[in-house]
């Protein structure tokens, strides 16, 4: 409760309270858990946003895209850092450059789980778009490989998806607001 009191922010809030409202019902409290209160005082505004726009959308997964380049006749290779999901376009964020810090904790409060290079069906639609999305990102790529020391070979897009935890399943179930 002492966090609520210290808490301005609405989208906050509102975790807060739903997080009470579950553990107040009977019908509801076995999702509340303790843990919980220390994952919203985690939250920045922004990430807040984004488990709200990712419940109320039914995403318990979502892919995103990255570069990589190998050295010729080599397996070693570079890649980029920023997992692009398009996420930062799909809710208003007050610091959209932020997207990846953003995802990190999430990953780190245990509410995501990341899984690099693998690849769902169902997502080969989103992941051309965000192909298409991310040219520029892809040209900045290569313009960085092209300046550094060493023969790489073209650039591969990677794919790998988020995946929402038990903990964060049952975490948006104790603290996002369902709207019909």
């Amino acid at each position: 409760m002492d966090a609520l009191t210290y808490t301005s922010n609405e989208t906050i809030s509102e975790l807060f309270l739903n997080l009470l409202a579950s553990a107040s019902s009977t019908d509801t409290c076995n999702s509340a858990h303790p843990s919980f209160i220390h994952i919203i005082t985690s939250l920045s505004v922004d990430e807040a946003k984004i488990v709200n726009l990712l419940f109320q959308k039914k995403m318990v997964d979502f892919p995103f895209i990255y570069f990589r380049a190998y050295r010729d006749n080599d397996t070693r290779y570079t890649q980029s850092e920023k997992h692009l999901t398009a996420l930062e376009y799909r809710t208003d964020l007050l610091y959209p450059e932020k997207i990846d810090l953003y995802l990190d904790n999430l990953v780190t409060l245990g509410l995501f789980r990341i899984h690099p290079d693998k690849y769902i069906t169902r997502h080969e639609s989103v992941i051309e778009i965000l192909k298409e999305s991310y040219k520029d990102e892809k040209e900045e790529f290569q313009k960085m490989v092209d300046s550094m020391q060493g023969e790489f070979s073209d650039i591969k897009i990677q794919t790998g998806y988020y995946e929402l935890s038990t903990t964060g399943k049952e975490f948006m179930s104790a603290c996002v607001t369902h709207e019909d």
